[in-house]
């Protein structure tokens, strides 16, 4: 018996013990949960289009002089610069109008990209919106890869 204890003494029940684990990379699984990077983008005039890296930035300002459209990078280039992306990965975004005047930013589907039905995308003077756009698809050998963008609602600034 005490060669036993003596042969065991040190070791631990589990010899492979949880390790702390840091993230090297930004991950959309992360996002929001540990520390969120936003990247703020703003643009003055009327219709624009949101790159796939200004929509992942999370938080566009538009001061638009007249009716403004804001058009979604394609789907395929969002899926792109989604590292890991798969089915159900969201990326969240807010469009804020401060516009000087009575102007709308209204909020356009890019290729492969569906607006829920029913959704208001457009955004008033002093307002804000935020919006969730949710892999639906991945792309295939012969399909494109699709997003579809939700609205999450208004907040009066």
């Amino acid at each position: 018996m005490a060669n036993l204890a003596s042969a065991t003494l040190g070791q631990t029940a589990n010899p492979k013990p949880i390790q702390d684990y840091t993230p090297e990379k930004q991950s959309p699984s992360f996002s929001g949960q540990i520390n969120e990077i936003v990247t703020i983008t703003s643009f003055a005039g009327t219709n624009q289009t949101l790159t796939a890296a200004q929509i992942l930035g999370g938080f566009i300002i538009g001061i638009p002089t007249g009716a403004a459209n804001y058009t979604t990078d394609t789907a395929t280039n969002i899926l792109q610069a989604i590292e890991g992306a798969k089915v159900g990965t969201a990326v969240y975004f807010t469009v804020r109008n401060k516009s000087a005047g009575a102007n709308t930013i209204t909020l356009v589907a890019g290729t492969g990209i569906t607006l829920n039905s029913g959704d208001t995308v457009t955004v008033a003077q002093n307002n804000q919106k935020t919006f969730m756009a949710v892999v639906t698809a991945l792309p295939t050998a012969t399909a494109l890869g699709t997003i579809t963008i939700y609205s999450l609602g208004t907040v009066v600034f």
